[in-house]
């Protein structure tokens, strides 16, 4: 009853394609709406489907989906990025990537003062022991290594074998590799230490820089000086995302826009800056051509699309950074004159807010939340009507094939879809264009809490920078 409760309120939709393929679409004669209030009428769609807490925020694409399902590398690269704060993605290309801001936070940070107990004095001497450390790092390597392989391979047919010499690895590891004795010893440190010890973070690094090797292409000779994200992996895998569980089906027409636009909500929600027309993207993941193209408006279209929550799982992020503020603060930096923040934290809408300053050791810090699912389409069909001149800007502004319009649905790497089933009505122009495969188009994201913000009650050395 559940299921075909929601079916039905998704069934009962909203007029998004107007925010992609024109500035303005007539819901009659008399009215015309903007970029922004459909946006905003289709961002509310999405919202029933995938309800989301105080904690967390919807972002969607207006620029189309870039990252097709079997396009892996840009699907790694998306799970390494901090969205832009407003609700819609106007790039994704130009996204922050999250590792380069957690390594900047690993090596500027530092915790508070504490008492010691003899309990952390033996484990900081366990953990001085090279041998045991060179023999752990030799076993945790190992084990990242085969994880790695197992969430990079394509094969269906090999990947049990793959997570099974994964599960080896980890075995090997804690027989062999003093795992336990040593994770044991660093959650003493990381306890009395403030949560982050300094041998906590040289771990920490380790594994951020195994699994950023990880990412790279050894076999391209340009490998040492291409960048490429550290090696994360999506539940269910990219082989599991059309089976049947978890698609929720949407359905509407340009004429139920009333039904989900607020106009008063419009501003507070975070929608007040969105201005434009209909966006056309032709890039992929290393990629950055954009353009513009304005459509004078649409006369009536229906919109059909399925969509589903994928998690993102990332071994080498250490959240616990980015959810506990007071545990650790900068230290002092001489290229650093004002407190940076990699949060600001949210107002009571729950929009992030924009830290006053966010720059640290000269690199850019801000990442107001940090995805925690994509969210991907399918099934993705469009029946319109335009004018004959806007049908042939929406055929032109693309490439390889037209339809370039509806870049919302149809943007991305292979634009294999074309515009079908015309027909001409006097000036009128009908078609309708169906996107094959599978793709990206959004992200649920955690916010970050105001960050970093050290406990007063704490005792700081002098090095350690307070606000």
């Amino acid at each position: 009853m559940a299921l075909k409760k929601l079916e039905r309120t998704m069934l009962r939709a909203t007029s998004m394609i107007a925010a992609l393929v024109a500035g303005a679409i007539p819901a009659d004669a008399q009215q015309t709406y903007s970029a922004q209030e459909v946006f905003q009428a289709f961002y509310s769609v999405v919202s029933e489907a995938f309800p989301t807490n105080r904690e967390q925020y919807l972002s969607m694409s207006i620029v189309g989906a870039v990252a097709d399902k079997e396009d892996r590398n840009a699907i790694n690269e998306l799970a390494n990025t901090c969205p832009p704060r407003e609700r819609y993605v106007a790039s994704y290309y130009s996204l922050v990537h999250l590792d380069a801001i957690y390594q900047k936070a690993l090596e500027g940070m530092i915790g508070p003062s504490r008492p010691k107990s003899q309990k952390y004095l033996d484990a900081k001497a366990y953990l001085s022991d090279q041998d045991v450390i060179s023999t752990y790092n030799d076993y945790q390597n190992a084990y990242i290594e085969a994880m790695s392989a197992y969430i990079a391979g394509t094969d269906p047919k090999k990947r049990p074998e793959l997570l099974a010499r994964a599960q080896i690895a980890l075995k090997n590891w804690k027989v062999y590799g003093s795992k336990g004795e040593v994770d044991a010893a660093l959650l003493t440190l990381d306890t009395e230490g403030g949560g982050f010890s300094d041998s906590r973070i040289a771990d920490h690094v380790a594994v951020l820089d195994s699994y950023k090797g990880l990412g790279l292409d050894h076999t391209d000779p340009l490998s040492l000086i291409t960048y490429k994200s550290p090696v994360s992996e999506v539940s269910p895998p990219r082989d599991k995302w059309d089976e049947p569980e978890g698609w929720v089906k949407i359905s509407f027409d340009h004429s139920q826009f009333s039904k989900y636009y607020s106009s008063t909500t419009s501003g507070k929600s975070g929608f007040g800056g969105l201005s434009l027309g209909f966006v056309t993207v032709g890039a992929t993941s290393g990629g950055n051509k954009t353009q513009e193209t304005r459509v004078s408006n649409v006369r009536s279209f229906s919109y059909s699309f399925e969509l589903k929550r994928v998690g993102i799982v990332r071994p080498w992020l250490d959240t616990r950074i980015f959810t506990q503020p007071g545990a650790w603060t900068w230290k002092r930096n001489p290229n650093t004159t004002e407190f940076p923040y990699i949060s600001y934290g949210s107002d009571g809408d729950g929009t992030p807010q924009v830290a006053p300053a966010s720059v640290y050791d000269n690199a850019p810090i801000f990442c107001p939340m940090i995805p925690l699912e994509m969210i991907i389409a399918r099934n993705r069909t469009i029946t319109a009507t335009t004018s004959k001149s806007d049908y042939s800007l929406i055929t032109t502004s693309g490439s390889s094939g037209g339809g370039g319009g509806f870049s919302f649905l149809f943007g991305g790497t292979k634009k294999t879809w074309t515009t079908q089933n015309v027909t001409e009505n006097g000036d009128d122009v009908t078609f309708t264009v169906e996107a094959p495969g599978t793709a990206v188009v959004g992200f649920i994201s955690g916010l970050v809490p105001e960050l970093p913000m050290p406990n007063p009650n704490d005792t700081w050395s002098e090095e350690a920078w307070r606000p």
